[in-house]
């Protein structure tokens, strides 16, 4: 057998603290926390996003999600009431929004305005968090740059007091970097902490989303490796931790079956009963905004035929078709919100059209395979001497040999 190029030493920091200790530290600090109730979870009368999505799953019933957020939060919130009430007065229902995050946010908040400024917006104090929901009865989601940050226990505890109980972005810890921030250690820490928080308000309604199109996924060749990750991730954050993990995709997937296929290979490995954050939209956009109608209704009509025949939870991400040039309009927003819904009045009179066998054989494959990459990394990694039962080796040896030499 081969000499393993790396060796522990060269994977985990001399001095590293015991991962038991800091998901005790995480867990303890989760136990302060009262989760708050947004405007949406009281107009449905469920206790947390998680709840209102099993019943909308259990009901095959559509749910769609839109992305927005301008530099400053009042803008934002004006944008966000102007979206809900042309779409609710043209019929569409928007079940869930993305807040458009500064980079700046995944840094400590005395760090954020020492960085170049970013098209993103950037919470000033914790005052803007709690409004966040309460703005208009859609439920955020917050996603970039949140958890798997050098800021990770501030965000997370931020976001579940303002009843933000969707949060991103366990991929986005292996593979982004921050402007300044070098001490990948003290990251890792405050990643595991986080993610602690979360397993410890798990019954709350908590629930990670790791987009598998932002990490390490992004730099494979093939789909198998990008499940072997999922279960990579799964086995840190669910297996050895208790979070709730939800795998979302589709940034950079244009096939619409492996689309259909990624998202039933995510169901299964969650047991058939994740209640998942979002399909996001195919952002391979051309420069020609009326070609990128054709490409919006493509990936939607496959990504609805999917969830019509195998609800797993996720909301549709609609992605207006300016978005590739600059920050979409509340108009544009509503627009293309619109054209989903009726999109989804035509799908239902197709669905016998459709059929997903292929898809779920594709699936079927990537488990088996994406089983053996996870296995493959786990014994690697164990044959190099990283403890792989210890979630805090996993995170910062997995960070440091990066998604190439992995």
């Amino acid at each position: 057998m081969a000499a393993h190029p790396y060796t522990r030493d060269q994977l985990v920091p001399h001095g590293l603290p015991k991962g038991a200790d800091v998901v005790a530290e995480g867990r303890s600090l989760g136990r302060k926390i009262t989760v708050g109730r947004t405007l949406f979870v009281e107009a449905h009368g469920v206790s947390s996003e998680s709840e209102y999505k099993r019943r909308m799953r259990e009901q095959g019933r559509m749910m769609f999600h839109a992305q927005y957020g301008l530099s400053n939060w009042p803008d934002s919130a004006e944008g966000l009431k102007l979206i809900y009430h042309e779409a609710t007065a043209r019929g569409a229902r928007i079940d869930r929004f993305g807040i458009c995050l500064d980079r700046a946010m995944g840094l400590p908040p005395e760090q954020r305005d020492c960085v170049p400024r970013e098209t993103g917006l950037k919470l000033s104090d914790r005052s803007e968090w709690l409004q966040i929901g309460r703005v208009v009865p859609i439920q955020p989601h917050m996603g970039d740059h949140m958890l798997g940050s050098p800021a990770s226990v501030q965000n997370v505890t931020y976001a579940m007091e303002a009843g933000i109980t969707y949060v991103g972005n366990l991929s986005q810890f292996f593979l982004f970097e921050y402007p300044s921030w070098k001490d990948q250690t003290t990251r890792s820490i405050e990643t595991l902490k986080a993610l602690a928080i979360m397993a410890e308000l798990r019954d709350r309604g908590a629930v990670l989303s790791s987009n598998l199109d932002d990490g390490p996924g992004s730099m494979f060749n093939d789909r198998v490796s990008v499940a072997g990750w999922a279960m990579v991730e799964k086995y840190i954050a669910e297996d050895l931790l208790g979070v709730d993990v939800s795998h979302c995709f589709g940034n950079l997937v244009t096939d619409p079956r492996l689309r259909q296929a990624t998202l039933f290979m995510i169901d299964a490995i969650h047991g058939g009963i994740t209640n998942g954050s979002m399909v996001v939209g195919n952002t391979m956009y051309t420069l020609d905004d009326d070609r990128n109608v054709a490409i919006l209704a493509s990936y939607l009509t496959f990504d609805m035929a999917a969830q019509m025949h195998r609800p797993t939870g996720h909301a549709l991400y609609v992605t207006p078709v300016t978005e590739h040039r600059r920050i979409p309009s509340p108009e544009e927003i509503v627009q293309v919100q619109v054209m989903a819904s009726q999109l989804e009045r035509e799908m239902r009179k197709a669905l016998p059209l459709f059929s997903v066998r292929e898809s779920e054989e594709l699936a079927a494959t990537l488990l088996e395979r994406g089983a053996e990459f996870r296995d493959n990394v786990l014994r690697g990694l164990a044959a190099m001497g990283v403890d792989v039962r210890d979630p805090l080796e996993l995170l910062v040896s997995l960070k440091t040999l990066g998604g190439r030499r992995i």
